[in-house]
């Protein structure tokens, strides 16, 4: 478990920056819209596994899983239209074009 915490501690940074990227001069709007949404969907996923394992199963509640992050991993893939560089590569944060 210590060793999941330390792997994905470093992903929070890299998605900070690049939502701040997206919004440039308006870190703060940002930062809150990924602050909440992050919050609400750890608050909903598990009454949301909850409600479909008592429904179809656990089995296959876990299973609905899969099917949903390959959706949702192709919609962010079609709709990702920006390219970011990571700090210190360019100057910068986030470089769009």
């Amino acid at each position: 478990m210590f060793l999941l915490g330390l792997g994905i501690t470093n992903v929070y940074p890299v998605v900070a920056s690049i939502a701040v990227g997206l919004l440039p001069g308006e870190a703060d709007l940002a930062i809150s819209r990924l602050l909440f949404t992050g919050s609400t969907a750890i608050l909903a996923a598990p009454f949301a596994l909850g409600i479909l394992g008592d429904v179809l199963g656990i089995e296959k509640a876990f299973g609905v899983l899969v099917p949903i992050s390959v959706a949702a991993d192709r919609d962010r893939r079609r709709h990702a239209t920006c390219k970011h560089t990571i700090a210190g590569t360019t100057g910068g944060a986030i470089a769009c074009s």
